[in-house]
């Protein structure tokens, strides 16, 4: 997973910190769009199992989890040397790492049950 190769360039010192200007807000794909909670179909209205269905919503945290640390990463990297220094960005770049993993283990197991790519 690129969020992987993220932090295992990280840790090899081979990512720079407060070299690129951060967008004015995180960037997001155009699906799944976002809506209210009570917008969100059931389960059942979706005809997916219980398992299958929770799993999905649970990799969408993760995935947001992963944008999140790599966004502050990101974001508060022009404050690196004055403030924050190293273990501020290792601390959300590591997140993002532990994330990453709990995602491809929702998406492994999604698999498994035979559904590869869910929209909702």
């Amino acid at each position: 997973m690129l969020s992987h190769l993220g932090y295992c360039r990280w840790r090899e010192n081979a990512l720079p910190i407060g070299v690129f200007e951060p967008p004015a807000k995180p960037a997001r794909p155009s699906i799944p769009k976002l809506v209210s909670p009570k917008q969100i179909p059931s389960h059942k209205q979706l005809g997916l199992p219980l398992n299958a269905y929770m799993l999905h919503n649970l990799a969408h945290v993760e995935l947001n989890a992963i944008d999140l640390a790599w966004d502050t990463v990101v974001r508060f990297s022009p404050y690196h040397v004055e403030l924050l220094g190293d273990g501020f960005f290792a601390d959300f770049a590591h997140v993002a790492d532990d994330e990453s993993r709990h995602f491809a283990w929702c998406s492994q197991r999604l698999a498994e049950l035979g559904f590869r790519k869910l929209e909702v």
